[in-house]
Formats: structure tokens, C-alpha cells, sequence
């Protein structure tokens, strides 16, 4: 089977494509890409990158001819420059079947009943669970069970691969393997329990600059912000060495903290500063749409606009006051951040860049907002 570097499959698409077999992309119907793999394609069955923003942006251009193909063209060219610019190491682990259940009373009775259909089930009252130490796949759950033989309680010690707690949420539910079933559809959480269960895939995302960091071996740090903005347990910290410590299979690759670090120390595997500042020249004189690739299901049906070039990121957490000047240095235009929850750092980042070099950053939090951002923009040229 051959590998190609840029595959567009026709008939699986809405629209034809604004280039011809030979113009860098080979474009070719489904029955004829049976048997070719591409580094990049519209089709997630066909490339090792499925680039869906080239689908969702023929659908929906008002772009026509030379302008729409170069923006076909650029769509590749960007997924190609995330891809070579990356440092993304994948990782498994082994995770088995063996479950423990923490709570007590007939909801949590009903619920260990359901649990034993699909896992190895230890069920814990609350008040015998003595510590839980590990990570998901080889958690060490300390708790006393009564030893019927010697008629007395004593403490126990079991490996489990997830676990579960049924009352409020607490601190351990920040790892990887841990949940509440407080506040969540039984199903869904046995569904995510359930796809855990074999080998276990995760990704190192983040990139550490020690030298750069103000809390890493400084007699007197001056920041932590990185841990104080983490939602999991990916960043730890050892006060007594003034360390901090990643946990990879912890991390959700929010990129949060990679957006909070004033000194560039973090940087985020998926969509680098380096790549970044080289994608950011594939802009010029166009207008730029910012949206992370879970948003593109939710913007459907809709006209957009000729001019725009959409820069799909993996998550709109990481944006800093950086990129969103890197990209108004090369566009020459407007930059519009769709996302319905805008961080606060890119929030300051949008004031600080639209009071210094007048108002070409804009946001949209829904569908009615990003078009009417367009209007808006229209008016800026």
C-alpha cells in the first residue's frame, strides 16, 4: 500500500475540489483511494492526519476560483506544518477490568449490582478506605476488610486499574481513572470506564524549558501559575526541591498552562510557537477565522465569507497575547476567535492588541455571534 503526502477523496465530499490531480494534491474517488494511505487527508479512514476543516470549508466558502484555491492549498499546508513542527510522544499502559466502587447505601448497592456486568468489582464502604495511591492502571487502594478467620478487622491493600467514588466529588477524582457518580449519567461513566479497559492510549504533549521557568530551583520562586490553573493532577510540585513534576497520563491537554507561563517555559506539542509563527505566514492578506476542531460540528450551515482562512488549533485554551499578534504582524487584516468560552488570559491578550493597534481582533461565543462578526468585519475591510 502507497503512501501519498496529500489525498483528496471526491465523492465522499459535498463539493468538488478547487484544484486538479497533479497540483500537489492527488484527488481521486473513494473506490480508487482503496488501497492509498495519505499523510494528510478530508478522510479519517484515508490519512494518518484527517483534516476535517478542508470538507467543512468547501461546504461552506463563498470563496471563488484562484483565492479558493490557494486557501484549499493552505489547509494542507497548515496540518503539514502542525505535523512537522511536533514533539508529540504517544504512550499505552495496560489497564484491566478490576473496578473499585466507594460508597455505601441503596443507591450505591443498585449501582455496584449494574457495575458487576461489565468489570471486576471491590466494593469499599467510605469509612474503611484508608489511602489510594498510584495512577490509572495500578491504583493501591488501602482500605480494612474483616478477616472472618481470625474474626478481627485488618488492613488490605489491592492493585485496581479505575475507580470510582459514589458521593461528591474530592481531590482524587483529578486523576486519570477516577470519577464520581455524582453528577454523572451511569452509563456514559461506565462507557468511559469500559474504553479504558485494554491498552490505554495517551500523549505527552507538553514541552518543559526548565531554564526559563521562575519556580524551578529558585531559592525564592515567584510563580506557580501553571500549577494553580491545572484541573488535573498533570502538574505537581515539590516544594523541598523546588521541582515541578509532569503527569502525562493526568494531563487533558487543555493547554491552560501553557497560556498562564510569562516566560514561554511551556510550550504546546500539538501546535507549537514555531509552527505557529510559520502558519501564521500563510495569512497574509487574508481575514482569519480561529476555531479549535470540536467547534467545527457545532458551525454548520452557514456562509463564510470570501477572504477567510480558517485556522483550526486543537483547543483555544493555549492562545496567548503571541499568537494572536503573530498572526495580526502577517494577515495585514482582522482576526476572529470563535469560541464560546473565552479564556482569561486570551481575553487581556484581545484587549492589550485592540487598544494598541486599533480593533482587528474579534470573538464570537455562538453561531449568531460569528456571523455577525463577519458583517462587522466586512466594514473593517
Amino acid at each position: 500500500m502507497s503512501q501519498i503526502k496529500y489525498l483528496y477523496i471526491s465523492d465522499t465530499a459535498e463539493s468538488e475540489p478547487p484544484v486538479q490531480n497533479g497540483e500537489g494534491i492527488m484527488v481521486i474517488d473513494a473506490e480508487g483511494a482503496y488501497y492509498i494511505t495519505a499523510l494528510i487527508s478530508n478522510e479519517l479512514y484515508n490519512s494518518d492526519i484527517y483534516a476535517p476543516e478542508i470538507n467543512w470549508y468547501l461546504r461552506y466558502t463563498q470563496e471563488q476560483s484562484e483565492a479558493k484555491k490557494e486557501i484549499f492549498k493552505a489547509l494542507y499546508e497548515i496540518r503539514y506544518i502542525r505535523h512537522k513542527n511536533s514533539f508529540v510522544k504517544k504512550h499505552s499502559l495496560d489497564v484491566q477490568r478490576s473496578v473499585a466502587i466507594i460508597g455505601e447505601g441503596e443507591e450505591a448497592d443498585a449501582f455496584v449490582e449494574y457495575a458487576e456486568r461489565f468489570f471486576e468489582v471491590t466494593y469499599i464502604s467510605p469509612s474503611k478506605l484508608l489511602g489510594v495511591e498510584g495512577e490509572l492502571g495500578a491504583f493501591r487502594v488501602s482500605f480494612e476488610a474483616f478477616n472472618e478467620e481470625e474474626e478481627k478487622e485488618e488492613q488490605q491493600e489491592l492493585s485496581i486499574a479505575q475507580i470510582i467514588f459514589c458521593d461528591a466529588n474530592n481531590e482524587l477524582t483529578k486523576k486519570m481513572g477516577v470519577e464520581s457518580l455524582e453528577g454523572n449519567d451511569t452509563e456514559e461513566l461506565v462507557k468511559r470506564f469500559r474504553n479504558r479497559i485494554g491498552w490505554y492510549e495517551y500523549a505527552e504533549s507538553l514541552k518543559f524549558e526548565p531554564t526559563k521557568c521562575l519556580f524551578m530551583h529558585q531559592d525564592e520562586p515567584t510563580c506557580k501559575s501553571c500549577l494553580d490553573v491545572c484541573p488535573t493532577h498533570g502538574l505537581s510540585y515539590d516544594e523541598e526541591k523546588k521541582e515541578i513534576y509532569f503527569s502525562h497520563l493526568d494531563c487533558i491537554d487543555c493547554g491552560v498552562c501553557v497560556s498562564v507561563c510569562p516566560h514561554q517555559a511551556l510550550d504546546f506539542a500539538y501546535f507549537t510557537k514555531e509552527a505557529f509563527l510559520e502558519v501564521a505566514k500563510l495569512s497574509k492578506g487574508k481575514k482569519v477565522l480561529l476555531i479549535a476542531e470540536k467547534y467545527l460540528k457545532e458551525v454548520l450551515d452557514f456562509e463564510l465569507p470570501a477572504g477567510f482562512l480558517p485556522l483550526v488549533i486543537e483547543t483555544d485554551s493555549f492562545l496567548t497575547q503571541f499568537h494572536f499578534e503573530s498572526l495580526l504582524q502577517e494577515t495585514e487584516s482582522c482576526v476572529l476567535l470563535y469560541a464560546p468560552k473565552v479564556t482569561a488570559v486570551s481575553v487581556k491578550a484581545i484587549e492589550i492588541l485592540n487598544q494598541t493597534r486599533g480593533e482587528r481582533i474579534f470573538v464570537a461565543k455562538n453561531q449568531e455571534e460569528l456571523e455577525a462578526s463577519f458583517k462587522l468585519m466586512d466594514t473593517k475591510g
